[in-house]
């Protein structure tokens, strides 16, 4: 019943599993995948681009809708958290 307690399970620095390397590490042949960002920039871009024409356009045609997205600009602009 005397067990050895100071032999653990092997911790070595390999990172070859049971089915081989793991992709993109140490010994792959495919480079890492890249890490997402969070954001896709050019839809980004798009949107802003559209908003931003809608409002220009807001303002040369019906100037009640005009005010009514600057209120609503200037109301986000005042609940942000700086």
């Amino acid at each position: 019943m005397d067990a050895d307690l100071t032999a653990g399970p092997d911790v070595s620095s390999s990172t070859d599993g049971p089915e081989g390397p793991a992709p993109g590490g140490p010994g792959s042949a495919e480079p890492p995948k890249p890490a997402p960002s969070g954001r896709n920039l050019p839809v980004a871009a798009a949107i802003g681009a559209l908003l931003g024409g809608l409002v220009i356009a807001t303002l040369f045609t019906v100037k009640a809708t005009f005010l009514i997205f600057m209120g609503a600009a200037i109301a986000e602009i005042g609940r942000a958290h700086v």
